[in-house]
């Protein structure tokens, strides 16, 4: 094994992967006849991609002939690319995709709203390591580490003091929890706002339903307002990486003053706060109680929901997506969709909204960390080249391991006083550990 290892390329390496992430699963002579290689080039280069678990053999499913089915071989899910995390303010939640996109394994608790991002990071990092260890999903190899944290709280809106203070709290909270995910994963890492990585997996998950959608608006109505917008099919961040916030869009020129610098944005008459005060009511769960029969709850919903169809319908006429998705609790309380919708189609430009579709998210607390996986996996350059370059690497360093055990020195070596010999097996040895 070690001398076919010996023999295989990296581009032999890239060249097979490339065609099992475009087929995802494939035959032997299917990979032949994408590469172009030679019967016995495929077979090393698979049996070493095999030894190094970054590949796997299936039985093919429909397979009706007679005899033992044959192998299909496709990435190993197993091998984790990405790895994507959302530290909501309720859960925590991770979701890991292979070499070819696929998840293969996520999962979410509920977690202490009242603790810190960084005791979050912890939580959900001993939590993932916990249940990717149980499931055997090796974490060594990964490409990218994506982490969706909730945007900044500000405690007192009268000041820009405490914008600022607010904002600096976040990216130092942000980079720590960076840190916490980089020290144990040795993989890069990168944080950003979840609201916008949850839009990515609603239209992944529209896509993994046959549904063609490239273009798509996320808006999450909760304790805040913010968002995602996809374009194109990519995820639009804008120069301050701030493109989606929805929630400070002016709905009146002669507001309060918000914390954002602006006046009269749309968070502070339809965020969920906002709507229980205008309410009179005492939390989210009296609020819902009092949505239908209760003049003051059914008058702040209504009002708070035409408010969001009027940025929306701004929205739509500069974005122009198919697809419009409004999630978080505000919009889940009774009458609220309904009149958005009624409202946007009635005032939005005709042409924005003839084919529009308009949905309320999904409730699963996956989709945030599913979303971010899809970042981290499209971002950090091609999965192939990468699973090439490891695979070799482990190939010379097992080649050299070999060439060491073969060159140990016999019981004769020695040094004489003061002078130095050289010790071949010991040469092998360093150069086997380099990087």
């Amino acid at each position: 094994m070690d001398r076919e290892a010996g023999e295989v390329t990296a581009v032999t390496v890239e060249a097979i992967v490339q065609s099992l992430l475009e087929r995802g699963l494939s035959t032997r002579a299917e990979i032949m006849s994408d590469t172009g290689l030679s019967r016995p080039t495929v077979s090393r280069t698979l049996a070493v991609l095999l030894r190094e678990g970054a590949i796997e053999q299936v039985k093919d499913a429909n397979y009706v002939g007679r005899g033992r089915p044959p192998h299909l071989l496709r990435v190993s899910s197993r091998r984790a690319d990405s790895v994507g995390v959302e530290l909501g303010r309720g859960h925590v939640a991770f979701a890991v995709t292979d070499a070819s996109g696929r998840v293969v394994m996520s999962a979410a608790h509920d977690t202490n709203a009242a603790s810190s991002l960084v005791e979050r990071a912890r939580e959900a990092l001993a939590f993932m390591m916990a249940q990717t260890e149980q499931a055997r999903v090796d974490l060594s190899m990964l490409r990218n580490v994506v982490v969706g944290t909730p945007g900044p709280r500000y405690h007192n809106p009268e000041t820009h003091k405490a914008m600022d203070v607010s904002l600096a709290r976040l990216s130092r909270e942000r980079a720590l929890v960076a840190k916490v995910f980089m020290d144990e994963l040795r993989a890069p890492v990168s944080v950003g706002n979840n609201t916008r990585y949850t839009a990515l997996a609603e239209i992944g998950r529209r896509r993994a339903a046959g549904l063609g959608v490239d273009d798509l608006i996320y808006l999450r109505v909760d304790e805040g307002i913010g968002g995602g917008i996809v374009a194109g099919g990519e995820l639009q961040s804008g120069a301050w990486d701030a493109a989606g916030e929805m929630g400070h869009i002016s709905v009146d020129v002669d507001g309060a003053s918000c914390f954002c610098g602006g006046q009269g944005c749309l968070e502070l008459v339809a965020a969920l706060p906002a709507v229980i005060r205008a309410a009179g009511a005492l939390d989210l769960d009296d609020l819902r109680d009092r949505a239908t029969n209760d003049v003051a709850a059914i008058t702040a919903i209504h009002e708070a929901a035409t408010a969001t169809a009027t940025v929306v319908a701004g929205v739509l006429a500069v974005v122009n997506p198919s697809v419009l998705v409004i999630g978080g609790s505000v919009a889940s309380l009774p009458g609220f969709m309904e009149r958005v919708e009624a409202v946007t189609r009635a005032t939005a430009p005709q042409w924005a909204t003839l084919d529009l579709v308009i949905e309320t998210a999904a409730t699963d607390h996956l989709l945030g960390a599913i979303g971010a996986a899809a970042a981290g996996y499209g971002t950090g350059g091609g999965t192939a080249p990468l699973v090439a370059q490891q695979v070799a690497l482990s190939s010379r360093r097992a080649t050299l391991r070999r060439r060491t055990r073969q060159a140990q020195p016999s019981s004769s070596s020695h040094a004489v006083a003061g002078v130095g010999v050289y010790n071949k097996a010991e040469h092998l040895e360093r150069r086997a550990s380099l990087p």
